[in-house]
């Protein structure tokens, strides 16, 4: 069954920090690799975050998502060009092999309307819609994502939509 929905690019802060300590506790290395084993069971090694890859790696985290119609996807920090590309790599696979069929980023309702009418009609370019989005989210790597997406939708149906969803934008 297709979904409705792409994934939303909940680009939400995967850390707080309140309290920054100069100094290391002494039972600091003991808790990380105690830390380190308690995660190894759920975590999913990642071969590469080159978008144009093989998913093979990703079936783990395909199975995983199973039949859910909304996606969020986090990074530890903004402007990060690792955590941008993997996020083009994941949204390429959740297109392609999971059926999804919309991109939600932080950004203003007008400004994804914008990207949208880039990535269905060819309105614009990718460039021009990333510089409207400010930062972080003008990078080459969400450069790259919407004009993968303009691209799919060339030679694709259903089509893949971009929007904004950032209210006090």
């Amino acid at each position: 069954m297709r979904r409705s929905w792409l994934l939303c690019l909940l680009l939400l802060a995967t850390t707080a920090c309140t309290h920054v300590s100069t100094t290391v506790a002494p039972n600091a290395t003991a808790t990380a690799a105690a830390l380190q084993l308690d995660l190894r069971p759920y975590a999913l090694p990642l071969t590469t975050t080159d978008p144009t890859a093989p998913f093979s790696d990703l079936a783990p985290l395909k199975a995983s998502i199973g039949t859910a119609s909304i996606v969020g996807l986090g990074e530890g920090t903004h402007g990060s060009s690792e955590f941008f590309t993997m996020k083009d790599r994941l949204v390429r696979s959740l297109v392609e092999q999971k059926g999804f069929t919309m991109v939600g980023l932080e950004v203003s309702w007008s400004v994804g309307e914008n990207a949208n009418d880039y990535v269905l009609n060819g309105i614009g370019n990718a460039k021009d819609s990333a510089l409207q989005m400010g930062w972080p989210w003008n990078t080459h790597e969400v450069e790259a994502v919407l004009q993968w997406m303009h691209d799919y939708n060339k030679t694709h149906t259903p089509k893949v939509v971009f929007a904004g969803f950032d209210c006090q934008a």
